[in-house]
């Protein structure tokens, strides 16, 4: 498997004959072609995805209209958890992706080159690579619908620099077809004719840009907002901002850009856009910000001076946690398996596999354009809760009453911007009592005494025979936490192996908290009863033997 989108895989081949097969998330069914290996072959072999396999979607909900990348069948993406709603009315895209963007000397952006869609397919390869990263990636920097459409493209976002559109696509498969949303389409019904177009653009509001969350639509206080690459923008306490006025043009675009916050929560998964000014433009930019969370625990820490000790471990609780920022998770994160409930979520309620540690997307039932547009009383995270299934080793304990309700139900407020500057502890495992200290002890079976010159080592390890009036007995290892049940494998050395058990040197015995506190290795008493015959007395010479 390759590391990543474009990286090499490694591997030795004899030369010869060979059948090529490459899978991906963008070529499920694999891609195969015949290799042949020599000695004066090239050694590397390139495998090209091709863009035509992309398809270009517009789906329409109750609220708003949206451009979206599909790297699949259009039929399957409808059917997987991340396609669109149901009730949502979907429909192929026709229009042209004009980029990439340069100033064209009047203060506004030109585009360069032109790729055609038709039907949601790209017309030509629309492949290869220019100065600076893919081609298609830079065409897909200012996407336009065709002329006299009803759907044309009011904002979208700009793709990371150098990224190819595929490998972007092919990251945001979770389970399902993967699909990349690409912009805001705005309704030019209204505005069908010339006149109709001058008379819209004379009396459209202010273009305005409005971010805040998702969860409880408040303002995002951190967020530095730029537009036209010097203009700084200040928003209010509910995260409007109107942007320059750009009436006097009869159409340009308006880059604009976001800092402060981490482009994973912004849609699109950048934090640059671009925003179309026009007959068709959009009134207002809503930039929501994802409610992204992740959860997760981590065990408790360990001291490995202890190992050999004679009195239990101390008992050390691991925590059950949930962050917004995935450079908080820390490398020691486990995941967990049970369910998460959200009352006032989209997705009210789901499973945790133990697979994954996230992120896991939590959206309001309805959406803010349905909602309204003031802030919320209450965040959607404040009814958070996370039911775990224990760990071995550890009883789970949910935190009750709910941090996170407490924290709203005092502060007020967004909770999950509290969560991106600092992650919430909401359960504790505690640990289960250890189990007693082990020894092991080879006796005699006849008496029950210890053999004191019988070396004994357990998993490979040789074991430290006890001191004092303990002679023949050993301290085994002691399991930690969350590794209290399994098995031992015991070799006991210097005694016949058909005086111990099952006539051989080793055998294994189970281990846990209700098992054995002494393993007791029975040396068996055995006795052999023989006679010897008496030796007979060699004739010497022949003497004796007669006269």
């Amino acid at each position: 498997e390759s590391g990543g989108a474009g990286s090499p895989v490694l591997c030795n081949v004899k030369c010869g004959e060979h059948a090529l097969e490459v899978r991906h998330t963008l070529a499920p069914e694999g891609l195969r072609s015949p290799l042949t290996v020599s000695s004066s072959a090239p050694c590397g072999v390139q495998v090209r995805l091709s863009p035509q396999r992309l398809r270009f979607v517009c789906v329409r909900s109750a609220s708003t209209a949206d451009l979206w990348i599909v790297g699949g069948r259009v039929a399957e993406w409808r059917r997987s958890p991340g396609g669109p709603p149901s009730s949502a009315e979907v429909w192929l895209w026709d229009g042209e992706l004009r980029g990439p963007l340069a100033p064209d000397g009047g203060g506004g952006y030109a585009a360069a080159a032109a790729v055609t869609v038709k039907a949601g397919i790209l017309q030509g390869t629309g492949a290869g690579h220019a100065d600076g990263g893919c081609r298609l990636s830079q065409a897909l920097a200012l996407p336009g619908s065709v002329p006299g459409s009803q759907w044309q493209v009011a904002w979208h976002p700009r793709l990371p620099g150098g990224r190819c559109v595929l490998g972007l696509v092919a990251e945001s498969a979770r389970g399902g077809t993967p699909a990349r949303w690409m912009a805001r389409l705005a309704d030019a019904s209204g505005a069908s004719s010339p006149v109709q177009q001058q008379q819209q653009q004379r009396h459209r509001p202010q273009l305005s840009l409005r971010l805040r969350t998702v969860c409880c639509r408040s303002a995002v206080a951190r967020a530095r907002v730029t537009v036209n690459g010097d203009t700084e923008l200040s928003c209010d306490e509910t995260g409007y901002s109107e942007l320059p006025d750009g009436r006097d043009r009869e159409s340009r675009v308006i880059p604009i850009r976001i800092e402060g916050v981490s482009p994973s929560l912004l849609p699109g998964g950048a934090c640059e856009f671009v925003a179309h000014e026009g007959p068709f433009a959009s009134a207002s930019i809503p930039l929501e910000l994802s409610c992204h969370v992740w959860i997760y625990w981590i065990p408790p820490e360990e001291d490995d001076d202890d190992e050999d000790a004679d009195e239990p471990l101390p008992y050390c609780n691991g925590l059950l946690w949930v962050a917004s920022d995935a450079e908080q998770v820390p490398d020691e994160a486990m995941a967990v398996v049970g369910a998460v409930k959200c009352p006032e979520a989209a997705n009210d309620s789901f499973a945790l596999d133990g697979t994954s540690t996230g992120p896991f997307d939590l959206r309001p039932s309805a959406g803010p354009e349905e909602a309204g547009g003031g802030p919320l009383a209450w965040c959607l995270l404040a009814g958070l809760k996370v039911e775990v299934e224990p760990v071995p080793g550890f009883d789970f304990c949910r935190a009750d009453p709910s941090p996170l309700r407490e924290r709203c139900a005092e502060l007020g407020g967004c909770e999950f911007q509290r969560l991106l500057q600092c992650p919430a502890s909401i359960g504790t495992f505690k640990p289960l009592p250890p189990p007693k200290p082990y020894r092991l002890a080879v006796r005699t079976a006849c008496c029950g005494r210890a053999l004191a010159d019988a070396p004994a080592s357990v998993d490979g390890e040789r074991l430290k025979p006890l001191g004092g009036g303990e002679a023949g007995r050993f301290r085994l290892p002691r399991r930690r936490l969350g590794d209290l049940r399994g098995s031992l494998r015991v070799r006991v050395e210097g005694v016949a192996p058909c005086l111990l058990p099952g006539g051989a040197p080793e055998h294994s015995a189970p281990y846990g908290p209700s098992e054995f506190s002494c393993l007791e290795v029975p040396v068996a008493c055995l006795l052999w009863v023989y006679w010897l015959p008496p030796e007979e007395e060699a004739d010497s010479d022949g003497e004796g033997g007669g006269d």
